[in-house]
């Protein structure tokens, strides 16, 4: 009773234009070489190297499972530039490069599009086409540039975020 004002419940049978309980799809998007390189690299070691002196590094262990996720869905967070290598690999020593000779770093990095290119493939073999398509994306980028991706293949996208004004 005290939330009846805010509260709107209808059961599956008032929604007349739902159609019957739908098995989900589970696609799977086999990772790259290089992704899953990344991927190993941050699972065992907690830094993954895209380059010489460009790496992401999770100190902790809920960083490094965002991280893990995050090369999943082709991008990598926590990307910073000018560290150096010791001869065993693991040191993560900061150079000190001054400002004007270091090249801007992007934090976030596109690194893979495996599941991107699963689901436009799935898509292209449904016959006919859906006239509606939920697609749930963990992060921002994915979100974007999935909404990119849907849009160059003739569908009207809108996107939904957490945080977002009404």
């Amino acid at each position: 009773a005290k939330v009846s004002p805010y509260v709107l419940r209808r059961t599956t049978r008032e929604c007349f234009d739902l159609p019957p309980i739908l098995e989900p799809v589970l696609l799977e998007a086999k990772l790259s070489d290089a992704s899953w390189r990344l991927y190993k690299q941050m699972r065992d070691d907690m830094v993954a190297w895209l380059s010489t002196n460009e790496a992401s590094v999770a100190q902790q262990a809920i960083v490094k499972g965002m991280r893990l996720a995050q090369i999943t869905s082709g991008f990598l967070g926590g990307v910073e530039a000018n560290f150096m290598v010791s001869a065993d690999g693991l040191d993560l020593t900061e150079v000190q490069v001054p400002p004007a000779s270091a090249p801007p770093v992007i934090p976030l990095q596109e690194i893979g599009r495996e599941k991107l290119d699963a689901l436009i493939a799935w898509l292209k073999t449904l016959s006919p086409a859906p006239d509606r398509l939920l697609v749930w994306c963990r992060f921002r980028a994915e979100v974007e540039r999935t909404a990119a991706a849907l849009e160059g293949t003739g569908r009207q996208t809108h996107k939904l975020y957490g945080s977002q004004p009404t």
